[in-house]
């Protein structure tokens, strides 16, 4: 299953999507994980991703194109993303990815998968509002799926990058 389908249950979910996104976040293969730790890691500005297999993407940073690795592996002091209930990290080997990332982000799968899908299908609803209601209301979301405010707005501003890295995966 692609992400993208599993984006796809969770938005057509009768009642709480938020438990539609705990159920598809119990099944997700390392493949999958892997794929929406990319879909994080390509928000940050200057990163894209380039290439990937089911344990490691390759991870483009700023304009010269550096060209490093990042992987699932154990929460340590290489991770990027961890994600607490799957005890699991991108790490990477790479210092100067890990500068220009900053501290390790800490996040719950099944609040991941709510904000990807929330991003790629419903965020434009907000596009639309007076400035303040916009980020008030992606703020209020944040809080209640658990997911840090600067992840759901970067996700938020990055729908063409999810279709992207979820084409970039599916292949």
């Amino acid at each position: 299953m692609t992400i993208s389908q599993r984006l796809d249950d969770i938005r057509n979910a009768l009642g709480d999507r938020s438990a539609a996104a705990a159920s598809a976040a119990a099944s997700l293969t390392n493949g999958e994980t892997i794929g929406l730790l990319a879909l994080v890691l390509a928000t940050a500005p200057g990163v894209s991703i380039a290439t990937r297999d089911h344990s490691e993407v390759d991870v483009r940073v700023g304009r010269a194109g550096h060209s490093t690795i990042a992987r699932l592996g154990a929460p340590d002091e290489r991770a990027l993303i961890i994600l607490k209930d799957r005890d699991v990290a991108l790490v990477s080997d790479d210092p100067a990815l890990r500068s220009l990332w900053g501290p390790p982000l800490v996040l719950e799968t099944p609040s991941l998968l709510r904000g990807i899908q929330y991003a790629r299908d419903d965020a434009d609803g907000y596009l639309y509002a007076p400035p303040g209601e916009r980020t008030n209301g992606l703020l209020r979301l944040a809080a209640e799926w658990g997911i840090p405010e600067d992840v759901l707005l970067a996700l938020s501003s990055s729908r063409g990058e999810i279709a992207r890295v979820d084409r970039l995966l599916a292949a």
